[in-house]
């Protein structure tokens, strides 16, 4: 090439786009079509070409914007899922709402319909939400309610100390984690130093 592009042509902004799916600058220049024995020379020039960069950034921030506003829409889906009642479907008197009374949070988390007749020959509906504790579940680690470690505060301002969660609640903590800080006896109610025959 010979010096700095004074615009983008359809041509460049295909670049920029197959150059973001793999980040490949001789197969970006391939797939958009340019010569196959000048793609590697070519990439190399276009990837150092002020206005080359400046679309890629562009387009960089454009995609991070549609991830982002997925992402949202996803967390929305699991907030619904994991906080819908299946009451919010039924009438007062027990009866199924008609389809076109269900709000739509509600309606989004039915997972299946089935209907039910029994041998007299009445019908009934059967709904099916989804998984809620899924959700829910989701949520905790997305929202980093769910972690790898516990945080105690001690008292007295003596700060704070970390150790591994149980795997069940309830589960005895390490007793060589108990042994080894004395901070931590405080907490399970003991004395300190008492356990070694050491005075107060």
């Amino acid at each position: 090439m010979g010096g700095p592009l004074c615009t983008l042509t359809d041509q460049h902004k295909l670049f920029v786009e197959y150059y973001l799916i793999h980040f490949v600058g001789a197969r970006a220049a391939r797939d958009a079509g340019y010569l196959p024995s000048n793609s590697r020379t070519l990439a190399w020039s276009l990837l150092r070409d002020p206005l080359i960069i400046a679309q890629i950034r562009k387009r960089t921030a454009e995609i991070m914007g549609e991830i982002k506003a997925e992402q949202l829409k996803i967390f929305r889906e699991l907030m619904a899922v994991g906080h819908s009642k299946i009451l919010d479907l039924y009438n007062p008197n027990g009866t199924l709402k008609a389809l076109e009374d269900w709000p739509e949070d509600i309606a989004r988390c039915v997972s299946s319909i089935k209907q039910k007749i029994k041998k007299d020959g009445t019908k009934s509906l059967e709904v099916k939400l989804w998984n809620k504790n899924q959700a829910l579940d989701i949520l905790t680690k997305v929202t980093g309610l769910q972690t790898s470690e516990l945080k105690i505060a001690l008292p007295d301002n003596s700060g704070s100390l970390y150790f591994p969660q149980p795997k069940e609640i309830g589960a005895p903590v390490d007793q060589k984690i108990i042994d080894r800080d004395e901070k931590l006896k405080l907490i399970q109610g003991e004395q300190s130093g008492h356990d070694h025959g050491e005075k107060d």
